[in-house]
Parts: structure tokens; C-alpha cells; sequence
């Protein structure tokens, strides 16, 4: 589906505010002031927010958080033992992704040589690598003594697999900026009391003649991971908080303080209206994937008549004609796609749409003036927009730079992409080529594309 999108990949301007001392945000109290979150900081965890709400959608409502139990790891706690490959699938089940991609390999350092003394920083956090088939977490031998740290470090590198694997355009650079863009997208995946249980910890173990102490201190404030922790319970309209006795005093404090500071200055992610028409905007995406494009319209249209954010408004717009033009209503499509490109004239997606619709409606020339306004913004997707170019030569009968394109499409997709297999099933049908037709014909049935199927029955008869 082609949503409006959030970028994540320029974010270290804000992440490099974290080290900002300064603006802060006074919470008055009795005795003085209490300081919450800079302002700065504040714009940029609201920001961030916002973008994960548009990339993966609200929270589902009264979504507990995850805690280190056996309700949440039940693999990790039917044994007698923390064991790597049980928190791997433990994880795999809680952030939804394929626990057979993802496999791991214990290395050593430093830290394992005995009766060597050292001093370093940082030598026990895990990386990830990716392979063809998948991710290998590279994890320090040492963690596998601390299970709290070898759990706070898979953690994090899961919330990173997460993002790779949403196409979030994140840097993979294991530097203080991306480790708090980790940090934050794992508090808005539920991790947030997980991550402020472990904010500050230590420890010292010694067989008699050698000592061996160690340290962690995360690298996003308490200030910010308590207000993150405070906006996403605001989210999820959370009302039970008896977790909060788990985490030491201080960041009790801190985060009741951060709840009332957003209770006294409500942020507008939490604008109870706002939250609705973005709740109906994701049932709207359900309903859209169980083909009932009507009701999912309806419920687009109802949403659009609570929000005033101008950028939920053009994604609205988009994903209406989106939903028309699947539907069929090419005509009606224009017009929403129009308004779309009214509110943001460089939306790439929306003109690339547009130029899809047009092209189906035959009016060729004006499907070429939105494919290269498509592509002029920068911003549109690819492999989208190779699938409506080959469309445009196809209708133009130049058979050879249509397939040319019908190849960059595919060879572009990272994921499915809506369409392309039918759309070049029926290319190909118009090519006499009815044995390879037929083959993607029924690769587009697979992914239940209903168009696909009324083809078919079409062939049938």
C-alpha cells in the first residue's frame, strides 16, 4: 500500500539535542520547579512519535507493557536457564518477525582473558550483521554471564532488526545517535519499562584473587526516556501502572512527573479526537487487506472529518483514491489523489498514483505529466513507479521499453508490490504469451488481489 511515510533517516540533528542542557521545560510545583524534558528534546520524541504512528500505526489501546515475565517470554521461562535461542524466539514473537532469519554467534574479547587487567568502554555490546539470508547477532561471550545486560542488548538489537526490516531508512551506525533512536522506537514497542528498569546498572563478581566489575548507564537521559515512556502510555490510554515499582525511585519520580507535565501541557499527539480519526484510519488499513474497500472508504471518510493535521489529511486523501482506484472507481480516485497533491504538490506516492489512474482511463498524456512529476519529487517509491511506467509504454504499444521497466519493477521490490504481477500478467496476455501470463496471473491470485481472481473467472467462462 502506498502511505504517505515518515522519514526516519535524517534524525541526528534532533538526537544530537539529547546532549542539550539548556530550554528546559519548567514543570511548577510546590518548592520550586522540576525540569522534564528540553524543549528541543520534547519537539523530538513528539516527532519521532508522530512518524511511528504514520509507519506502524497506533498502538493498539490499553496495550500492556512488555515486562521480562513468563506472560511476555514464556519460551525464555520454561527453562531452568536464560538461553540465547529462547530469547530469540521469545522476541521474534513480541516485535512479529521470522525467528528462522535470524541467528547468532558468541564472540570473545578481552573481558574473557583471565588474569589479565583491563579497563574499556562499551566492549559488551552485540551487533548485528546482515546476510543473505537473513541477521547474525554478533554477542559478546561476557553477556552470557549478566543475563540482564544479554537481555537489554537483544532487545535492542531486535528493535533494529524491526526497523531494517520496516525499510525505516535508519543508518545502521552503532554510535550514541542511532542507540537513542533504538531506545525510543523500542519505548513506542512497549519495551519502555524494560528500558528504564535497566537505565542505570552495575555489578562486581570476584573468584578470590581477580575482581571484575562493570557498568551500564544508557545513553538517553532519564528526562527523555520517562517522558517517551509517559507520551506512550498516553497512546495506549494506559491506567494501570503498578510497574512503576519495579524501576528504581528516581525514575518513579521522574515519570509521575512527566505524567503530570503532560496532563498540565496535554501534547497534540494525545488529542483524544486526533487519536480517533488515526484509530479509524488503521482499521480502515484491516479492512483494506480483507479486500472490503468500501468499508474501508467509509471509515477514511469519517476520519477525515475529525482531524485537522494537514499531514494526516493528505494521507487520508492518498489511501482514499488508493482504495477507489482498487475498487474501480478510477474517476472518483482522481479526485481524491488530487487533493492529496492540492495539500502537498511534491507527495511522490500521490502522483504516481494519479499517473497509474490515468493511464488506466487512457489519457496518456496526462499520465505522463504525473510520472515525471513522481519522480521529480524524490520521494516516491520505485518500484512503484517502474510498474506505472511500463503501464504508460505498454498503453503506447512500445512493447520492449515496457517490458524494460516491468523488469526494474521487480528487480526494485523489496516487498510485494500491489499490482505489478497482475499488471504484467495482463502485458503479457496482450503478447500472446499466455503459458507465463498465466504463471504470474495466479502469483497475483496468491496474493489474494481480487482483481486477479475476477480475471480468472473471466478466462474460465
Amino acid at each position: 500500500m502506498k502511505l504517505f511515510g515518515f522519514e526516519f533517516g535524517n534524525t541526528s540533528k534532533k538526537e544530537k539535542s539529547i546532549k542539550e542542557e539548556n530550554q528546559k521545560v519548567p514543570f511548577e510545583q510546590k518548592g520550586g520547579k522540576f525540569p522534564v524534558i528540553t524543549q528541543t528534546d520534547k519537539e523530538w520524541v513528539e516527532m519521532s512519535f508522530k512518524g511511528f504512528i504514520e509507519t506502524y500505526g497506533l498502538p493498539e489501546k490499553e496495550k500492556a507493557q512488555v515486562l521480562f515475565d513468563k506472560k511476555f517470554f514464556p519460551k525464555s521461562f520454561s527453562a531452568e536457564k536464560l538461553t540465547i535461542p529462547n530469547l530469540i524466539e521469545d522476541l521474534s514473537r513480541l516485535l512479529e518477525l521470522d525467528a528462522n532469519k535470524i541467528d547468532f554467534v558468541l564472540e570473545k574479547d578481552i573481558s574473557d582473558a583471565y588474569g589479565i587487567p583491563y579497563s574499556a568502554e562499551n566492549i559488551n555490546s552485540s551487533e548485528t550483521m546482515i546476510t543473505e539470508d537473513g541477521y547474525i547477532i554478533c554477542i559478546p561471550n561476557e553477556l552470557t554471564k549478566r543475563p540482564n545486560g544479554l537481555l537489554l542488548s537483544l532487545i535492542k538489537e531486535f528493535i533494529r532488526i524491526r526497523l531494517i526490516e520496516g525499510n525505516s531508512g535508519i543508518e545502521q551506525e552503532d554510535d550514541l545517535f542511532s542507540e537513542l533512536f533504538i531506545y525510543l522506537t523500542g519505548i513506542y514497542f512497549g519495551f519502555g519499562v524494560i528500558f528504564c528498569q535497566s537505565i542505570i546498572s552495575g555489578g562486581y563478581s570476584t573468584d578470590g584473587m581477580w575482581e571484575t566489575k562493570w557498568s551500564y548507564v544508557s545513553p538517553m537521559p532519564k528526562e527523555v526516556m520517562t517522558y517517551s515512556l509517559a507520551l506512550y502510555c498516553g497512546l495506549v490510554e494506559e491506567e494501570n501502572f503498578e510497574w512503576k515499582e519495579t524501576v528504581h525511585p528516581t525514575i518513579k519520580l521522574q515519570f509521575e512527573k512527566a505524567m503530570e507535565f503532560l496532563e498540565k501541557y496535554p501534547s497534540s499527539l494525545l488529542n483524544p479526537v486526533e487519536l480517533k480519526a488515526i484509530r479509524l484510519i488503521d482499521k480502515s488499513y484491516q479492512e483494506y487487506d480483507k479486500n472490503k474497500f468500501d468499508f474501508a472508504i467509509s471509515l477514511l471518510q469519517e476520519s477525515l472529518t475529525l482531524t485537522n493535521d494537514s499531514i494526516t489529511q493528505i494521507d487520508i486523501y492518498n489511501n482514499i483514491g488508493y482504495f477507489q482506484m482498487r475498487n474501480g472507481d478510477f474517476e472518483k480516485s482522481v479526485t481524491s489523489f488530487e487533493k492529496a497533491i492540492e495539500l502537498e504538490p511534491r507527495f511522490g506516492n500521490a502522483n504516481d498514483n494519479l499517473a497509474y489512474v490515468y493511464v488506466k482511463l487512457g489519457q496518456l498524456e496526462k499520465a505522463k505529466h504525473y510520472l515525471e512529476e513522481a519522480i521529480a519529487t524524490e520521494n516516491n517509491e520505485l518500484a512503484y513507479h517502474y510498474r506505472n511506467v511500463a503501464l504508460y509504454y505498454a498503453a503506447k504499444e512500445e512493447t520492449e521499453k515496457a517490458e524494460e521497466y516491468f523488469d526494474m519493477a521487480f528487480r526494485e521490490a523489496e516487498l510485494p508490490v500491489d499490482l505489478l504481477e497482475f499488471d504484467y500478467a495482463l502485458f503479457l496476455f496482450n503478447q500472446n504469451k499466455e503459458e507465463e501470463a498465466m504463471k504470474y496471473l495466479k502469483l497475483a491470485i496468491e496474493k489474494n488481489e481480487p482483481e486477479a481472481t475476477e480475471h480468472m473467472k473471466e478466462i474460465k467462462k
